[in-house]
């Protein structure tokens, strides 16, 4: 969720996240003060904590339960204990979890109660903005996805009522959507190593760790690179050969880039740095990797050597994040900060070049940190589709009344 300011201007209401991000119960409400900078915990744990003109602090526990109690925001604490005041809250996992809850200034309480989920699917979009479908919806809410290198199969994160989010796979275009993982926590990030063979990241071992299993689903999953950090997002070479992935929560910074080769179970260093390094995607011809990062103090897309070596070249210069390469190499997609797809043209040289970005379409309909390229040159993107009718939301009006009486009680 997003910081809160408190109405006092003095303090940023927050959440600290564990490592393990599918440990909800591990998320701890904290106070940013704006004067000293200082972090302060507030010693209860929880999602989603809001400031209520009652004076109080409100908070969803792991299991939807709703806490409050009374808080004095000039001395940053709690004047009484947080209590239940309210049972059912619905509670996303996953990177952006949170509770879906909100308080207006008038003391009016809206709240989400049922399975978040909807049907999506993916369709094809060229580049002028056209689509085309690709297979029909499915009960689900999908998180990211992956094409073969043939452009044939696919791999893509579902999340679904009472299920762990896992993969599934399908043939292109629309054959049947199998399971292909079995985690009991969160199985995401799918990346075709070659078009037999699906890589994922999991925190089955505790640690999200690198996988890999057959997209036929003849062979168990198998955990191939465990590593300090967590391995998310991911690219392969063309070849297969070198697998280029982001490590959150590293031991040199906030997340950085390495190189994997399965082969010869060896890692290397891509871009290491104090700051914040992610979404990597290997060139056609293998020497770079594009990323997005925050080195230069906003999220910009970069290129990088895949050796390692040598200057790292910016990019984009007005916000921009998730880099693609063209089938072709001969262009570098990414999202700018207005929301839209953009392209420049690249020499991939013994020095890297790029143009000026050309607008192609808005991401606005689509989820907007998954595209793929494929074989024609056109983008595979998640779609969003309507909200299954298996939750509804509940508006509660004076509810700091209420609020008040459950507190003192």
């Amino acid at each position: 969720m997003s910081p809160k300011l408190l109405p006092n201007g003095e303090a940023l209401l927050f959440v600290i996240r564990p490592r393990r991000l599918d440990d909800l119960e591990g998320s701890e409400v904290a106070l940013l003060d704006l004067g000293t900078g200082g972090i302060k915990p507030l010693g209860v744990r929880g999602l989603s904590p809001h400031y209520t003109s009652s004076g109080h602090l409100m908070f969803a526990r792991a299991d939807g339960v709703l806490m409050a109690g009374r808080f004095d925001q000039n001395a940053q604490r709690f004047t009484s204990s947080p209590v239940a005041v309210l049972e059912g809250i619905r509670v996303r996992g996953g990177l952006s979890s949170l509770a879906e809850f909100a308080i207006s200034s008038e003391g009016d309480l809206l709240y989400a109660v049922g399975a978040p989920y909807r049907s999506d699917g993916v369709v094809w979009v060229s580049r002028s903005g056209e689509e085309s479908p690709a297979g029909e919806p499915r009960v689900g809410w999908w998180t990211s996805h992956a094409l073969s290198p043939d452009g044939m199969r696919l791999a893509v994160t579902i999340h679904r009522p009472r299920i762990p989010p896992n993969v599934y796979a399908r043939a292109m275009p629309d054959g049947p959507l199998t399971r292909l993982t079995f985690g009991e926590v969160l199985d995401e990030y799918p990346v075709f190593l070659n078009d037999s063979v699906v890589l994922f990241s999991s925190p089955r071992g505790g640690n999200w760790d690198l996988f890999a299993k057959r997209w036929d689903g003849s062979a168990a999953a198998r955990m191939i690179l465990n590593r300090p950090g967590e391995i998310f997002r991911k690219s392969v070479s063309r070849d297969g050969e070198v697998v280029v992935f982001c490590e959150l929560f590293s031991l040199q910074g906030e997340g950085d880039i390495y190189a994997f080769w399965p082969a010869a179970d060896s890692v290397s260093p891509v871009v290491v740095t104090p700051f914040y390094e992610c979404q990597p995607s290997v060139s056609p011809d293998g020497r770079w990797v594009a990323y997005h990062g925050d080195e230069s103090g906003r999220m910009e897309v970069w290129v990088a050597a895949l050796s390692g070596t040598g200057n790292r070249f910016q990019v984009s210069y007005g916000g921009g994040s998730v880099p693609e390469w063209s089938r072709d190499g001969r262009e570098l997609y990414y999202v700018d900060s207005d929301n839209d797809l953009v392209a420049v043209r690249v020499s991939l040289g013994s020095r890297f070049g790029h143009s000026d970005p050309e607008h192609l379409f808005s991401m606005d309909p689509y989820d907007n940190w998954d595209y793929r390229v494929g074989p024609d040159g056109r983008f595979l993107m998640i779609r969003r589709h309507e909200t299954e009718d298996i939750g509804h939301v509940v508006l509660v009006t004076n509810w700091t009344a209420e609020l008040r009486r459950r507190v003192e009680d």
